[in-house]
């Protein structure tokens, strides 16, 4: 997998983790500013918003009461400006989710560093191809989606020349339950395309962001709250500080202990790999001219000397030089077999 970066941060080495503040400011940017706080302090990578006109976003036919819902949790450009600033101040990324191309450009012109596809808009590609033409990594969140249907959308996005692809897995309920997180889909997605993965979490609690991780996921999108208590949808399920600082601290010990591939004795084990392991000692006094049998020998700790799978190639040879009861055999007490006395 080609390494590609969010403002400066690699992806696909280590966790990356996206409080989602979404619309949890209800419209009000102090609200928004204090949230962006509180992320950064608990030691989030990246804050992201949802930018949309409600206009543009639901058909005004028979929907008036749905768009009035979704005007509720608009900001104004001036305001994003000064999200955008504020997190750049705080030492963030912002991160947001553009519904319509307009709004896309407005955050091209910001200067974002990626974008997020809503997983509503999979199946939207004019507007993924229009995103994924502005050249910056692409957040792809594939709930409620067919495999078919990822396909599409990576392709498109493909098609204009960006590869810099995150997938993510999300289950589209809020909240998911637990019986229908699908984590497994994680190594669908990967084996299939080739492409960095993460987790889009839309459960209560950390479990299912941990458990992704164990499985090596380069990314963690989670809604973020200051306060469960605010009004709004996605209150319920989102992450609070506390909560999100825990999330940091134990997706980095994850991702320690994931460790390497390799399969060798580590730094701590090797003290007790010699204690622990035994070595061949004689069984019995053992005079010189003596040819060992194989209950002259005794298998005990420490690990110090030949191992037990060298018995058999013991047995056979004379003894050189005296080795008392209990005494480490060594390959320079012996003769070998074919080896003149």
């Amino acid at each position: 997998m080609k390494s590609w970066e969010i403002n400066g941060k690699a992806i696909g080495w280590e966790p990356y983790i996206v409080a989602e503040i979404g619309i949890n400011h209800n419209g009000d940017e102090k609200l928004a500013v204090a949230m962006i706080e509180a992320a950064a302090a608990a030691g989030a990578d990246a804050v992201k918003f949802q930018l949309f006109d409600a206009e543009k976003l639901v058909s005004s036919n028979n929907n008036e009461d749905l768009v009035d819902f979704f005007k509720r949790f608009e900001l104004s450009r001036d305001s994003y400006r000064r999200l955008f600033r504020h997190c750049r101040e705080s030492g963030i990324t912002f991160l947001a989710t553009p519904f319509d191309i307009d709004n896309a450009d407005f955050l091209a012109e910001l200067g974002v560093k990626a974008y997020k596809i809503a997983s509503g808009d999979l199946t939207y590609i004019q507007l993924i191809e229009h995103v994924a033409a502005l050249g910056k990594p692409i957040l792809l969140s594939t709930g409620m989606a067919t495999l078919q249907e990822v396909a599409e959308a990576v392709q498109a996005i493909q098609e204009t020349g960006n590869f810099n692809i995150l997938l993510f897995h999300c289950t589209s309920a809020y909240p998911c339950p637990p019986g229908e997180v699908n984590l497994n889909n994680l190594i669908t997605l990967r084996n299939t395309f080739g492409l960095p993965v993460g987790l889009s979490d839309h459960t209560q609690g950390n479990l299912a962001a941990l458990s992704a991780g164990t499985m090596g996921v380069a990314m963690i999108e989670k809604h973020f709250t200051s306060d469960r208590d605010l009004p709004g949808p996605d209150q319920e399920l989102s992450m609070t500080p506390s909560e999100l600082s825990s999330l940091v601290k134990d997706l980095a010990t994850i991702y320690m202990m994931r460790g390497s591939y390799k399969k060798a004795p580590t730094t701590s084990e090797r003290a007790t790999r010699q204690a622990a392991r035994r070595s061949i000692f004689a069984s019995a006094p053992l005079a010189p001219g003596t040819v060992i049998e194989k209950d002259m020998l005794a298998y005990q700790r420490p690990g110090t000397g030949l191992t037990p799978s060298h018995a058999d190639l013991l047995i056979g040879c004379t003894v050189r030089d005296q080795i008392n009861e209990g005494e480490l055999i060594t390959w320079d007490k012996v003769l070998q077999p074919d080896e003149p006395a």
